[in-house]
């Protein structure tokens, strides 16, 4: 079985909407499951430079997934690997 793995990470500035308004924080953290493959997201760390708890949020199809809440005051990182199969 051949796997890639694809990282979207960096460090964005944001304007958070509240947990009912979950928003992309930028076009660079989207990756499109091509078709006729399988996507898992693997891992997944996060970093949070404000002053208040943040979520993050993975979404499928445009729809949450799964929510990551991050305390404040963390390492400013945000990495998600996903594996292709």
């Amino acid at each position: 079985m051949h796997t890639t793995s694809r990282f979207l990470q960096g460090i964005y500035p944001f304007e958070g909407h509240g947990l009912s308004k979950p928003v992309p924080i930028d076009p660079a953290l989207t990756y499109t499951v091509p078709p006729g493959v399988t996507s898992q997201a693997l891992y997944f760390r996060g970093g949070n430079s404000t002053e208040e708890m943040i979520a993050i949020v993975l979404a499928r199809d445009g729809q949450p997934m799964r929510y990551f809440p991050i305390a404040l005051g963390t390492a400013p990182t945000c990495r998600c690997a996903w594996w292709r199969t």
